[in-house]
């Protein structure tokens, strides 16, 4: 084997043995020679079926290179292709075989006789038939095969005679995300509150292509929206000149979309001019790409158990994206953890349930306002008095800024605190409805009032 090719083998051997196994089997130390060598052969030999390269890697090159040297030699010469000698390639091919199917044995009978008497007994159960299969296969939680990966680590070390690891820990948080593991046994405790909710319905990811050179097909400066009352298309720009679209409607309208013809009659009737844009074919071919996907909301106290649990993220407070603030609030939990940590010289006891305290009002707001901005986009956009609050929020804004303050802008471009957040614009929508109804009626009012005026003039 050449010494530029060897080059790049050393580096990815040195990553299995120094990295990659000793992760695998929860340790920082490299694995021992005879365990190494172990992992060699395949699961069904009792190993794990990971080469080693300075060993495999010249082998495989050796026949590679012997088994297409004729053909190689054909296509640069241009000429008919013509085996070597009296050899088919199809000879060469079982040659090779046979060396490595004696390279395997011998390696075997060398890996045997340097294994304890207890691993060599732990090898020969693993390659009684079926044995090893759980390495294979695909976890499916439903079946009852599913692993963490501490499991997985103690199944591996138990299997290969190393003593099983004991983890100590001061503290867990938990960030496992919507469906987290460590808050369903959090909610085992008694005086624990749950509540999550799939909103009745679901969202299916479509696409609007660049043009051709790569431009975009409508401007790319805005947050496009087809508001349609109980249902909504909204797509946003991508860099490289396409949109990413998200249908939004309730999930027994996804469910009568079931024909190519439904679909297009579908966007024929309310996203006609959407239809253009992503072409007929690229419509109906991403529309039945992936099912439509639900959408969930979490919310639960306490956050923490004693000073030994605590959840953030997802874990915490999941929330429907239709502000756009799941990933903020749960940088934001960790902006205020590390607060807290500092304030209180990392009393956990301390800061988990301070964090509980002041987070959990602030999650729930924020998961009522998502819902509440999804109802906004695909309703509230049709009404005009929506849009008449809006243009008076915007000019109080400009003359209180300090006063009044739209909405999106508390959320999303400031640190105040989302329940405070909830209380202004409930006290800002009470002013701006009070206003709205005075700008409706003054126009209505005097036209009334001219109207009685030519009436007694005239009289």
């Amino acid at each position: 084997m050449s010494q530029v090719f060897q080059e790049y083998v050393d580096p990815i051997h040195e990553a299995i043995d120094d990295l990659f196994l000793p992760t695998l089997f929860g340790q920082v130390e490299p694995l021992p020679g005879e365990l190494r060598q172990l992992f060699t052969l395949t699961p069904a030999q009792g190993g794990l079926g990971i080469p080693d390269l300075r060993i495999d890697a010249p082998q495989q090159y050796a026949a590679s290179t012997s088994i297409t040297t004729s053909h190689v030699e054909s296509i640069v010469t241009q000429r008919p292709f013509k085996t070597k000698g009296d050899v088919s390639t199809e000879d060469r091919k079982i040659y090779h075989q046979s060396l490595k199917t004696a390279s395997v044995k011998a390696r075997m009978e060398t890996i045997d006789s340097s294994l304890s008497n207890e691993l060599m007994r732990l090898v020969n159960q693993s390659r009684d038939k079926g044995a090893s299969s759980w390495l294979n296969a695909i976890p499916l939680e439903e079946q009852g095969l599913a692993m963490n990966k501490q499991e997985f680590r103690d199944s591996l070390r138990l299997r290969s005679d190393q003593t099983t690891v004991e983890v100590h820990n001061k503290a867990i948080i938990g960030n496992d995300g919507a469906y987290s593991l460590i808050r369903r046994e959090m909610s085992k405790q008694p005086w624990y509150n749950y509540k999550q909710e799939y909103i009745a319905h679901a969202y299916q990811e479509l696409h609007i292509p660049a043009k051709d050179g790569g431009e975009y097909a409508m401007d790319h400066n805005f947050l496009h929206v087809w508001p349609r009352d109980s249902f909504m298309l909204i797509a946003l720009p991508n860099k490289d000149g396409s949109f990413t679209c998200t249908l939004i409607m309730p999930c027994k309208m996804f469910e009568s979309l079931k024909s190519e013809k439904d679909v297009l009659t579908f966007f024929n009737e309310h996203f006609q001019d959407t239809i253009p844009l992503m072409g007929e074919k690229h419509l109906v071919q991403k529309f039945f790409s992936f099912p439509p996907s639900p959408m969930v909301s979490v919310k639960c106290s306490p956050y923490h158990v004693k000073d030994k649990v605590i959840i953030m993220g997802d874990a915490a407070h999941a929330m429907v994206p239709f502000y756009g603030q799941g990933m903020n609030c749960a940088f934001e939990d960790c902006l205020i953890f590390n607060d807290y940590m500092d304030k209180y010289n990392d009393n956990f006891d301390e800061v988990f349930g301070k964090f509980t305290l002041t987070r959990c009002p602030d999650a729930h707001a924020i998961c009522d306002l998502s819902y509440y901005n999804y109802v906004e986009m695909r309703a509230l956009l049709n009404s005009r008095v929506f849009f008449v609050k809006t243009f008076l929020i915007k000019l109080l804004n400009r003359m209180m800024p300090r006063t009044f303050i739209p909405l999106y802008h508390m959320v999303a471009f400031s640190r105040t605190p989302y329940h405070e957040v909830v209380l202004q614009w409930k006290w800002q929508e009470k002013i701006v409805t009070r206003l709205s109804w005075i700008c409706v009626s003054v126009p209505f009012i005097v036209a009334t009032a001219l109207t009685l005026r030519k009436i007694l003039n005239h009289s």
